[in-house]
């Protein structure tokens, strides 16, 4: 009986462990971060098509005001904006290689992306 109990308590961590994976991948604050992630790409190539970034020029063409919130948020955590609105990179291939980084990170430590996002975002 206890042998019994012992695999269904294996079965039952297992499935656990899977259920926490398919949280983290599917959960609110990771469609957030994929969210962010394309907008921050379209912030990027405005950028790189030498049109402004700003949150008024973003809400003329469609973006939310915490959609471009969540953008520039990743957009500093990846380093490629920083605090004093300068950006540090300036081509797209490079910009999505450390979006992608940052994405990463955000999802695995939703206070990085948190603390870099304006007053209003922090928790």
């Amino acid at each position: 009986m206890s042998d019994h109990l012992l695999v269904e308590l294996r079965r039952l961590q297992t499935e656990n462990r899977e259920l926490r994976e398919a949280l983290r991948i599917n959960g609110r604050h990771a469609r957030r971060i994929r969210r962010a992630h394309d907008c921050a790409l379209l912030l990027a190539q405005w950028h790189i098509a030498y049109l402004p970034t700003t949150r008024e020029f973003a809400a003329q063409n469609g973006m939310a005001q915490r959609q471009w919130q969540n953008a520039i948020a990743l957009l500093r955590l990846a380093r490629v904006v920083a605090l004093s609105w300068n950006w540090r990179a300036h081509d797209l291939p490079t910009i999505s290689s450390r979006l992608d980084d940052a994405a990463v990170a955000a999802n695995a430590s939703p206070e990085s992306f948190f603390a870099n996002g304006s007053v209003h975002m922090r928790r």
